[in-house]
């Protein structure tokens, strides 16, 4: 995704990015990037 779009991805920094994922089960994809170290939220819908 950074090479297509180098301007938009390949800053580090305070530019904010969201990104959205639909799971059958929204309780199983945050635990697993947490247990990585990724900082991820989640919806309550």
């Amino acid at each position: 995704m950074a090479a297509d779009s180098p301007s938009s991805l390949g800053k580090d920094g305070s530019s904010d990015k969201y990104i959205a994922f639909d799971t059958p089960d929204s309780s199983v994809l945050p635990k697993k990037m947490r247990e990585l170290g990724i900082n991820i939220g989640s919806c309550g819908v």
